[in-house]
């Protein structure tokens, strides 16, 4: 098999099949920028991976700069975890 674009010979497990075209390209024109994809414009619509800066990955990059603490889901275990200590201390302290 041959890669459409560069015609280097490529076996089975490193061919790509273009979902968007079905042409098969070596792993440097697999992305559908890299070969001139007839349908660029319907995989740019489709956020998949490959494709930089999507939404998707931005606001992964954005979460992971938050520092754990800062987290929601930690913020709120906290406050749960305080409020039992509260209500225990409460309890032990009346009786």
């Amino acid at each position: 098999m041959k890669c459409d674009i560069c015609g280097e010979e490529i076996s089975g497990g490193s061919a790509f099949t273009c979902n968007y075209c079905g042409g098969v390209f070596c792993p440097k024109h697999r992305l559908p920028f890299n070969h001139a994809c007839k349908n660029l414009a319907e995989w740019k619509k489709s956020g998949l991976p490959g494709k930089k800066g999507t939404k998707r990955t931005r606001m992964v990059k954005a979460s992971a700069m938050v520092p754990f603490y800062q987290k929601k889901e930690v913020l709120i275990g906290g406050i749960i975890i305080a409020v039992f200590v509260i209500i225990i201390g409460i309890m032990v302290f009346t009786q």
